[in-house]
């Protein structure tokens, strides 16, 4: 005999034969027959088995062995309805879902000892892919697998939440731009946030006009949610022109600097906005005018400034002819004057009044005079004429003059009293008793002593000067009524 190993077959059975066992048995006559105790086998009998083989040759003689008969399962089982790859995504609550599917079923040719999983049904799956395998035992620890993938994804943008509204303000003073400020806004997700950027941060400097300020919130996965607002900074600081100051003069042609504008973004254009035709350099015409500038920056604001120019109305110094005449009898300048507040002649010498228009003048030389006529304004104009002085040289006076306090004729007059500056003069009656003596007579004696009329009738003068020089004549003094 012989041992031998039988496997089950797919229904769970086995069998030997004789043939399997018997392993050339003999006899000295010949072999009636060979038979088995047992030659069928079932899943209950996995193992080893003890059966005999019976050998009963022509004469009855009767022979048998053991033998050991070895059953072996080598069919795994089978698993059934394996699940296919699972796909889902999150809770939009959490990170993670719950899945279920329908668990597949083991079958074997003898039985299924037991059908194991990494998960059930039901179980909780995080963001990713889990390998989910199934794997069916039989009593011989044969095995079958079965797997499948559950891939589960984050579907969920983040929220941005507290997002500022449009902001709107004006440049800081002097500058093109401004410091922009905001709350920062907040993000959340159902599984966390990983970074929220943006495109510009809370205290940032911005440029004037508009800029689109953007947040992007991400989650773990990639996810995205993006949201914005404007932020615009308007240039409302008006540019600045300085014009030039108020300009009076009395020069009717008039010149100025042309202003340039000034601003903190940039100047766009600086230009004269009146309508007179008149430029720096011109001849303005008498009285105000007004020039206005405008500076336009490029954001358009606009400032404008003006100043007048007032040409003041000229005087006219009309100093007269040229005239002639002697050192000892003044003369009237036949002048004019217009638009005067004030006359001035120069020199002032031999004037009675330097400051009227025609002054009556009695100059002991030939002079030059120069008429100086000041307006209201302060403007002047100037003209000048000359006068012709012949000198008397030889003394002359009046031999009768009538001392009535009448103003006319009321003293001795000779003709230049600078003829006989330092020359004594003594002044008799008929009698020779002296009236009136001085060294500086100046055409001032009255026919009078010591404060008393003297009586009419003719008296007689002596002057005698340092220089040899001597006159002498009578003087008649007539009192006529008043």
């Amino acid at each position: 005999t012989q041992n031998v190993t039988v496997s089950l077959d797919a229904g769970g059975a086995g069998s030997v034969t004789v043939t399997d066992i018997d392993n050339s048995s003999t006899d000295n006559c010949s072999i009636a027959s060979r038979t088995l105790s047992k030659s069928s086998f079932d899943c209950s009998e996995v193992g080893a088995n003890t059966i005999w083989l019976r050998v009963t040759d022509v004469n009855g003689n009767v022979d048998s062995a053991a033998v050991v008969v070895t059953l072996l399962d080598t069919i795994k089982p089978l698993i059934s309805n394996c699940v296919p790859n699972i796909f889902s995504t999150t809770d939009v609550t959490g990170c993670t879902t719950v899945i279920n599917w329908t668990a597949p079923t083991a079958a074997d040719n003898c039985n299924v000892d037991s059908l194991i999983s990494s998960h059930n049904p039901g179980d909780v799956f995080p963001i990713g892919t889990t390998t989910v395998t199934y794997i069916a035992y039989d009593p011989s620890m044969n095995t079958d697998t079965c797997s499948f993938n559950i891939v589960i994804t984050d579907a969920f943008s983040p929220i941005i939440t507290n997002m500022p509204a449009n902001i709107t303000i004006s440049n800081d003073a002097g500058r093109c731009d401004a410091v922009v400020t905001w709350t920062v806004p907040s993000a959340s997700d159902n599984c966390n946030v990983d970074s929220l950027v943006s495109t510009a941060q809370s205290g940032d400097i911005f440029t004037v006009g508009s800029t689109m300020v953007y947040y992007t919130a991400y989650d773990p996965s990639m996810n995205t949610s993006v949201d914005s607002f404007m932020v615009t900074v308007n240039d409302t600081e008006l540019p600045t022109i300085t014009c030039p100051s108020d300009i009076a003069q009395c020069d009717s042609i008039v010149s100025w600097t042309s202003p340039m504008g000034n601003d903190n973004c940039g100047v766009a254009s600086t230009l004269r906005i009146d309508v007179i035709p008149l430029n720096s350099g011109d001849e303005f015409p008498i009285g105000t005018t007004t020039i206005s500038y405008e500076v336009t920056d490029i954001q358009n604001n606009q400032t404008t400034c003006d100043f007048d120019v007032t040409v003041f109305d000229p005087p006219i110094a009309r100093a007269g002819v040229d005239l002639s005449t002697r050192d000892i009898e003044p003369i009237r300048i036949a002048s004019s004057a217009k638009n005067a507040a004030s006359v001035m002649w120069t020199p002032f010498e031999g004037l009675d009044d330097e400051t009227t228009v025609s002054p009556l003048a009695n100059p002991q030389l030939t002079t030059e005079y120069i008429m100086t006529v000041t307006s209201a304004d302060g403007c002047t104009d100037t003209d000048t004429m000359t006068i012709d002085v012949t000198v008397v040289q030889d003394l002359e006076q009046t031999t009768l003059f009538s001392p009535n306090g009448d103003g006319r004729n009321d003293t001795w007059v000779v003709n230049k009293p600078a003829l006989i500056q330092g020359c004594r003069l003594i002044i008799v009656n008929r009698n020779g008793t002296e009236v009136f003596s001085t060294t500086n007579y100046n055409n001032d004696w009255d026919a009078t002593i010591n404060g008393s009329e003297l009586p009419e009738g003719t008296y007689y003068y002596v002057i005698d000067c340092p220089d040899g020089r001597e006159y002498n004549g009578p003087i008649s003094v007539i009192r006529e009524k008043r």
